[in-house]
């Protein structure tokens, strides 16, 4: 897989975590594509120029974007599987070739359209990737590495947030990729977090279900020995002493995509 580099990640990491409180324990499942009774009015597909090594999903107002993006990542994107183990299959070019995608509603969907949450946007285009990459996917259920998120014995470390100040909603601050503040959040908005700094899916197990302050900084694995982040806790041993929950590793039964066949587009 392709590596985004920090400004990318900081910002797509805090896209999927505004959508994780109301995941539960696992990666959503998106709103049916006939519920919301919009398509894609126009849609272009394009091998991507990149050399980088850089993707992203940028948010335009009126549809859906992705750059120079493996088609696994697109599809992960389109069917809410925030995971390369729960894309599974198809011919090895899905991890290699790059594409650039533009899709736009018609303007007289454009208001209905950002009522949508990125999980509904994203599912309208399934449809697109039948179409036009003649994409054949089933459904699985598998045993898949995981980590459960639980409480450890000495107790979380959370401060409760009071009702009056709920309403803000959940706010992230994230001034790099290890280091994060949160205010009025719930756990599960830690979730996406983690899962991404652990590269793997994150469970949460803790049962709690309050609205909490947090904070929490660790030193990545492949920090430089010579680097000023070098010698801070992991993010094991961060989450269990900064936050009083605990990181356990084990499998769960989870639904996977798997990718029957693929083929490349014609370009647009």
């Amino acid at each position: 897989m392709r590596t985004m580099n920090a400004a990318l990640a900081i910002s797509l990491l805090l896209a999927t975590t505004n959508l994780v409180g109301q995941k539960g324990n696992s990666p959503p499942s998106p709103a049916p594509v006939a519920a919301t009774a919009l398509a894609f009015d126009v849609v272009s597909i394009r091998p991507s120029a990149r050399t980088d090594g850089a993707y992203g999903f940028p948010s335009p107002p009126d549809g859906y974007s992705a750059m120079s993006v493996p088609l696994r990542k697109i599809i992960e994107s389109a069917y809410s599987k925030f995971d390369d183990n729960l894309v599974v299959g198809g011919p090895s070019w899905v991890d290699s070739a790059n594409f650039d995608v533009e899709a736009k509603f018609a303007p007289a969907d454009v208001g209905a359209a950002q009522k949508l949450s990125p999980e509904q946007r994203s599912a309208l285009l399934q449809p697109v990737l039948i179409d036009r990459f003649h994409l054949v996917v089933h459904h699985e259920t598998r045993q898949i590495p995981v980590f459960f998120l639980t409480v450890s014995k000495q107790g979380a470390h959370l401060e409760a947030q009071t009702p009056a100040a709920k309403s803000s909603g959940c706010r992230f601050h994230m001034p790099n990729v290890h280091t994060l503040s949160a205010d009025n959040c719930r756990v599960g908005n830690l979730v996406d977090v983690l899962r991404n700094a652990a590269g793997r899916i994150v469970l949460d197990h803790t049962g709690l279900l309050g609205i909490y302050n947090f904070s929490l900084h660790w030193t990545p694995d492949n920090t430089p020995v010579d680097s000023s982040a070098a010698g801070g806790p992991s993010l094991f041993t961060a989450v269990q002493e900064q936050l009083g929950l605990k990181l356990e590793s084990g499998t769960a039964p989870l639904d996977v995509l798997v990718v029957d066949s693929a083929q490349k587009p014609s370009p647009n």
